[in-house]
């Protein structure tokens, strides 16, 4: 199967374009608004240099701005994920960041990662980015790990794949009641790391 849209890659503005066959387009990757509409106006001008002499850029508008911005600090986020009023989601296990999307809001979220380091998105426009990326910064340094407790985590978290692949190397080499047994032990080792982890966290 074939992707539906002619994907024109331009050099500058530095930006990615979609055009559809509905004659709708979409840019990726510009760094404002002007050089998005730059890079739409310069792929409808390839277009047209094809032949399709009517085409041209209109109902133009910002669908989803795109921004990070750094804490500084490391950041306790299994603290943030039991207190915080903002709806998150967040397991370690899975996926090293944790999500939240702020109440008031319906389309923007940031992802926060225990560095301190946080990405952006869904807001429609830049001001609104700024706004939820001021939020984010304070809430990250509400919830800031000291040095000690940050270098107790990451020792935390380095043991965790040792632990769990040993108990499943041990169950790739059993059978039968010895299979039931390990998986149950590996169950209980995983949760047991992910205990550890927590506990660690919310000291």
């Amino acid at each position: 199967s074939h992707f539906g849209a002619a994907i024109i890659h331009l050099v500058d503005p530095k930006c990615t374009c979609l055009i559809f066959g509905s004659a709708s387009g979409v840019c990726v990757g510009g760094k404002s608004m002007e050089s998005a509409h730059l890079g739409l106006t310069v792929a409808i001008n390839v277009i047209r240099n094809s032949g399709f002499r009517e085409a041209h850029v209109s109902d133009f508008k910002i669908r989803n701005v795109v921004g990070s911005v750094n804490a500084g600090v490391p950041v306790n986020l299994m603290k943030i994920y039991n207190d915080s009023s903002i709806t998150c989601s967040y397991n370690p296990v899975l996926f090293p960041g944790l999500r939240c999307k702020p109440v008031e809001s319906h389309s923007s979220s940031a992802l926060i990662y225990d560095t301190g380091a946080v990405v952006i998105t869904g807001c429609r426009s830049v001001s609104s980015c700024q706004s939820l990326g001021c939020s984010i910064l304070k809430l990250c340094r509400k919830y800031a790990l000291s040095e000690t407790d940050a270098k107790e985590l990451k020792a935390a978290e380095a043991a965790r794949p040792a632990k769990i692949e040993s108990a499943k190397s041990q169950l790739r080499g059993a059978s039968g009641k010895r299979v039931h047994e390990l998986r149950e032990t590996t169950e209980i080792v995983e949760g047991g790391i992910e205990a550890e982890t927590r506990q660690a966290l919310t000291n």
